[in-house]
C-alpha cells in the first residue's frame, strides 16, 4: 500500500468519488426520502444582527455515497465502527464498464480488466450511471451477478463500490425469491460495498489509485461517506 507519509501535497491533487447530498436524492423506496434545510436561529442574548444558520440533515444511511457494512444483510455481521479504520484507506482498480439498462455483468466480463487488482484492494466499477444520477432512468441500472460476486472474492478484493444504488439487480426487475446475492456474499465475508460513487470515477478509470473512503463512526449497518482518489497532480 502506499505509504501517506511520503505524499507531496506539491505535487498531488484529490480526486472527489461522492454524488451530491440534497434533500429528494436518488435511492431506494425502502430508504425513505431525504431532507436537507436549513434554519436561523436567533439566540436570545445575541447582538442584533447576529446571524447564526444550521443545516439539517434527516436520511438513511444507504442514501448518498455510503458504504454497507456487513449487519447490513447479515445479521451477526460487523457495523461500520467495528472495522479498523485502516480498512477505508486502500488502492481501489477503477475499471469503465460503460453500460446502458438493466444488464447484467458477469466474472467474464470483469477478468479482462483484473489485471492490477491485488488482495485487500478495491475495485470500483464505473459504468457511466455517475453522471446520470439526477435522471428518471438512473434506477435503470447495471448489476453484477453471483459469479461476477464470487470472481472478486477469488481475486481477495477487500471492497467493490459502484457507480449505481446498488450493485445487485434493479428493483423493479427482481423475481420474488429475490435474495441479494451480491450483498450476501460479499458482506458475509466482510468486503464493504460502496454505492452511489460520483463523476470522479471518470478520472481515474483504469487506474489503480490510494482512495481514501472514511465513514462516519456510526455502530450501525452502513454510514456516509466522501471517497476521494490521491493523483499525481497535472504537469
Amino acid at each position: 500500500m502506499q505509504d501517506l507519509s511520503a505524499i507531496d501535497l506539491t505535487t498531488t491533487t484529490f480526486v472527489d468519488l461522492t454524488q451530491p447530498l440534497f434533500s429528494g436524492m436518488p435511492g431506494s423506496k425502502v430508504h425513505g426520502r431525504a431532507e436537507v434545510w436549513t434554519e436561523h436561529p436567533f439566540p436570545a442574548g445575541y447582538p442584533d444582527g447576529c446571524h447564526i444558520a444550521v443545516t439539517h440533515i434527516k436520511l438513511a444511511v444507504h442514501l448518498g455515497t455510503h458504504v454497507d457494512a456487513p449487519r447490513h444483510f447479515i445479521p451477526d455481521g460487523k457495523t461500520v465502527d467495528e472495522f479498523d479504520l485502516e480498512r477505508f484507506v486502500r488502492p481501489a482498480v477503477t475499471i469503465h464498464l460503460p453500460r446502458q439498462g438493466s444488464v447484467p455483468v458477469t466474472a467474464d466480463e470483469l477478468a479482462p480488466h483484473m489485471d492490477e487488482v491485488q488482495p485487500g484492494d478495491f475495485v470500483f466499477l464505473y459504468f457511466g450511471y455517475a453522471e446520470r444520477f439526477l435522471d428518471e432512468d438512473f434506477h435503470e441500472h447495471p448489476y453484477l451477478t453471483l459469479d461476477a460476486a464470487q470472481y472478486l472474492l477469488q481475486r481477495g478484493v477487500s471492497g467493490l463500490g459502484v457507480d449505481t444504488v446498488t450493485p445487485d439487480m434493479p428493483a423493479q426487475h427482481r423475481p420474488p425469491d429475490f435474495d441479494f446475492p451480491v450483498h450476501k456474499t460479499l458482506l458475509g465475508v466482510d468486503v464493504l460495498i460502496f454505492e452511489n460513487l460520483g463523476p470522479g470515477l471518470a478520472q481515474i478509470a483504469g487506474t489503480r489509485r490510494l482512495v481514501v473512503a472514511a465513514p462516519l463512526p456510526l455502530a450501525g449497518d452502513g454510514a456516509l461517506v466522501t471517497p476521494f482518489a490521491v493523483v499525481p497532480a497535472p504537469a
